[in-house]
């Protein structure tokens, strides 16, 4: 979500808050409710839960934003793909699962806008 969309938001919470003859007060809390909102967004990225792979072997994942991750073992390195697009090749599937990690906190900062 972009500024513009949550001062668009704001507006309708807060309609008389740009007025000329607004008090402070509305002002103050239109405002906080930004920062707040902005606050929540930014506390998603922060409290991301590491992503739970579903098979020992096969390690795939789908993501809540529908993608699906999936690690691919061949010649002892370990492919990413994501939505079946190629993301890298790493030595370690720990190493490739924190890349997708990164890829979706990533994906998901954009979709909030941040």
């Amino acid at each position: 979500m972009t500024r513009e969309e949550i001062e668009q938001l704001a507006d309708k919470r807060y309609p008389t808050a740009k007025n000329d003859d607004a008090s402070l007060t509305i002002i103050a809390e239109r405002k906080g409710w930004i920062a707040g909102f902005e606050a929540g967004m930014q506390s998603v990225i922060d409290n991301l839960l590491d992503l739970k792979w579903e098979d020992e072997y096969a390690w795939h994942f789908t993501t809540a934003l529908g993608v699906k991750y999936s690690i691919n073992e061949n010649d002892g390195k370990f492919i990413l793909y994501a939505n079946r697009v190629f993301i890298g090749k790493f030595d370690s599937l720990e190493q490739a699962k924190r890349v997708a990690f990164f890829n979706y906190k990533d994906r998901i900062e954009k979709a909030l806008g941040l």
